[in-house]
């Protein structure tokens, strides 16, 4: 047995002294198709090779497979995903440079006044006087009160209005040169015993005060304009309710203004500069006197910005960069009818040039924006203004693709400060002027990739108020 035990020995040694070799052959072509994988093995191992494995494949990452003839796909930047509105465009383009709503405004014109004086006929008819304008009352007529409780009546004393002549109700006349007059003092309320003629050039004829620059147009620089130099056509609406309600005596009909603007703007230096047109057309509505309309005076701006940082949409609606601070002149000639500047005194219609200074400022989802301003009037006469404007606005919505009619919604809060720097006074002549503090608020609807839709109001909070309230929309198309 152990002659055969050993005999068995020696013939497995002989037999895997043999095969080791092709086994050593086989492991190494193994190791080098598909790494260093051990392979266990059991039992007697046999001098027969195992059939080769096809070689393993690594699949290749998802963007790196192309079909023949096609472009590799793009990465949309993150935050223009579907964007629009304020700034944004179609998904994987470049934001446009326009990013907040304009500054809303809040003014018809110059608030400058000049005295008037109104009176009651014996057959009842409501007249009134103008300043520059006299005419002739006849006995019996009551006027209506003054500044200090009576009313200042002016007679001629020399070259008087011709007795036969027969003045129609509402007749208003210049007074002829060389004619003086004479000042009597008459009790508010109370009837004249004789005929009288009433002057409005004579302030001491003044009870109260007709606004005489409220129609002169949207010269303002801070009316539906942004700091940002933009490329954009617009149309504004503003209407002012009740004008001059304070000093209005009871029994004179409401004066009300409509003001349409037509405008356009356009860019160059790489969008950091800017020029832009605006033409009002106005109408009053009112006293029978009052009533006209007429073509406003034309402004011209233009705008350079010194900082100029582009818009930065992010994915969670918040906002980076949009920093602007821009400079420029705007200057208002006076191409319109009397009505654009003075419904009562249209000699004085001067040009008025208008520095200005404007700035944005952005937080994550809110943002604020200002215009300061002085209006260098031509004519002394006219009146010098210190504007100031402030706005504030929270990004409420905006919408996740470039589909929807109603993109962005944008409401807001605006500030206005108008500081009269001359002719402080509403019975200075020919104007006199009051500060004016107002508030606007409103809300911006981005439509669609180019329009934004202004929609606000205005109500001053200062005496004597110009107006009551003033409703306003421009619609602003980009291009």
């Amino acid at each position: 047995m152990s002659r055969a035990f050993w005999k068995w020995t020696c013939g497995v040694a002989a037999t895997a002294i043999v095969a080791l070799p092709a086994v050593g052959q086989e492991v190494s072509s193994q190791l080098l198709e598909t790494g260093p994988e051990l392979i266990p093995v059991q039992g007697p191992v046999s001098p027969t090779p195992r059939p080769a494995q096809a070689p393993r494949t690594v699949p290749a990452a998802p963007n790196r497979v192309t079909t023949p003839g096609t472009a590799p796909p793009t990465t949309t930047p993150i935050g223009t995903q579907g964007a629009t509105g304020f700034g944004l465009t179609a998904a994987g383009t470049t934001a446009r440079p326009v990013d907040l709503p304009n500054m809303y405004g809040d003014m018809g014109g110059l608030y400058n006044y000049s005295p008037y004086t109104q009176a009651v006929t014996p057959n009842g008819q409501l007249v009134t006087v103008l300043p520059g304008q006299t005419q002739r009352f006849p006995a019996g007529t009551a006027f209506n009160r003054t500044v200090d409780g009576f009313t200042v009546l002016t007679t001629p004393t020399r070259v008087p209005l011709p007795p036969n002549v027969v003045y129609p109700p509402g007749f208003l006349q210049k007074l002829g040169a060389g004619e003086t007059v004479a000042a009597t003092r008459l009790p508010s309320g109370q009837r004249s015993s004789t005929e009288v003629l009433v002057t409005g050039q004579d302030p001491r004829a003044a009870d109260g005060a007709l606004p005489v620059n409220t129609v002169r147009g949207a010269f303002k620089v801070g009316e539906n304009e942004s700091p940002r130099p933009v490329d954009r056509v617009y149309l504004s609406y503003n209407y002012f309710h009740d004008v001059n309600q304070s000093l209005r005596v009871p029994g004179l009909p409401v004066t009300d203004v409509h003001r349409e603007t037509l405008g356009f703007e356009k860019t160059f230096l790489q969008g950091d500069a800017s020029i832009g047109f605006r033409l009002p057309l106005l109408q009053v509505t009112g006293p029978d006197n009052l009533n006209r309309s007429s073509v406003g005076d034309l402004t011209i701006i233009s705008k350079f910005a010194l900082i100029n940082n582009p818009f930065e949409p992010t994915s969670d609606g918040s906002i980076r960069g949009g920093q602007v601070l821009s400079t420029g002149v705007a200057i208002t000639v006076p191409t319109g009818g009397a009505a654009a500047f003075s419904a009562q005194d249209p000699e004085v219609h001067p040009t008025v040039i208008q520095p200005y200074v404007g700035g944005i400022m952005t937080f994550r989802r809110s943002y604020a924006q200002f215009f300061t301003s002085v209006t260098v009037p031509t004519d002394r006469r006219d009146t010098t203004y210190l504007f100031n404007s402030l706005q504030y606005g929270y990004l409420l919505y905006r919408s996740p693709t470039a589909a929807n009619f109603v993109t962005s919604v944008t409401p807001l809060i605006e500030l206005h400060v108008d500081t009269p720097l001359n002719n402080r006074g509403i019975t200075r002549l020919p104007v006199g002027a009051y500060d004016v503090v107002s508030f606007t608020g409103g809300t911006t609807f981005g439509l669609g990739r180019r329009s934004f839709l202004n929609v606000g109001a205005n109500v001053p909070v200062t005496g004597p108020r110009p107006y009551t309230i003033e409703g306003m929309a421009h619609l602003n198309i980009l291009y």
